[in-house]
């Protein structure tokens, strides 16, 4: 079994990883702060904003909103949820017509997940956040796989070798529940910011509750030097950009119709060293 697979029973107290749940009962890899109390906000209890943005661009669940913003200062942060699709409703060309007999054609239609925490707005022109996404087709989407938008509908992507390579084929996703957990945090010299990528394709069980098989789908490092617009390269997000009031995390998936539970928001603390060194240390 690979070391990027974390189960729960399996894993003992002993190892520096965070294995506890939040009320979720979804696993915090890494700790929370240690210095004061933690900071997280969730569907049920906080500022929880759902709805459409036009035909192509499906359904969107975000936590906190204008009136509401999450922490503007919040950098080191865990955003994860569970979703189903049950109904793709555009595909943006042929090939996955007789898969999906039920979708209409549309060129604009973008047949991905993504999710974003930090400052998105239409009307900011220093907003500035990443995001990172994943097919639920079952195809590979290339140099959309991650990304910064800054400011907005201006994409910043990776090519040819920054392309990070997934560590999990994801497949086709409709009508089953996935989760999708991601990590972002700035390095401890505040120079560059890690971003990984989790998802459970187990999804729940029988009494609706999460799996927590994790698999890490992948990871990227932004030092400055990776992702590319218009023959100009993106300084890494090290503090927030924009206004305050725009801060907030959203999980948006195009084209379809879907159902999203347990999605949070909490912060984390700053790690030393990846999951995998952790792990290759543990089982030494």
């Amino acid at each position: 079994m690979s070391d990027d697979i974390i189960l729960t029973a399996q894993m003992s107290s002993d190892l520096l990883l965070d294995l506890n749940k939040n009320k979720y009962d979804i696993v915090n890899i890494y700790p929370g702060p240690q210095e004061h109390k933690a900071k997280w906000w969730d569907q049920d209890n906080d500022f929880f904003d759902r709805g459409t943005q036009g035909a192509t661009d499906g359904y969107r669940y975000s936590i906190g909103k204008k009136s509401h913003p999450l922490d503007y200062d919040m950098m080191n942060y865990q955003f994860a949820g569970y979703f189903k699709i049950n109904n793709v409703t555009y595909l943006d060309d042929s090939a996955y017509q007789s898969e999906y007999p039920e979708a209409d054609m549309n060129p604009k239609a973008k047949n991905r997940w993504a999710m974003k925490f930090g400052v998105h707005s239409s009307r900011d022109e220093e907003a500035a956040t990443y995001e990172i996404c994943g097919s639920y087709l079952g195809n590979d989407i290339g140099p959309q796989i991650l990304g910064a938008e800054a400011p907005w509908k201006r994409m910043w992507r990776p090519k040819g070798g920054d392309i990070p390579k997934p560590k999990v084929k994801l497949p086709p996703l409709k009508s089953r529940w996935f989760g999708v957990m991601i990590f972002r945090w700035n390095d401890k010299h505040d120079k560059s910011v890690d971003m990984e990528c989790w998802v459970d394709l187990d999804g729940l069980n029988e009494n609706d509750k999460p799996q927590n098989k994790w698999q890490k789908y992948v990871k990227f490092n932004d030092n400055g030097k990776k992702l590319q617009s218009k023959g100009d390269y993106f300084d890494p997000i090290t503090e927030n950009r924009g206004n305050r009031e725009d801060c907030h995390a959203t999980l948006r998936i195009n084209s379809v119709e879907y159902e999203a539970k347990y999605l949070f928001v909490r912060e984390i603390e700053c790690p030393d060293q990846a999951v995998d060194s952790i792990l290759q240390e543990s089982n030494s």
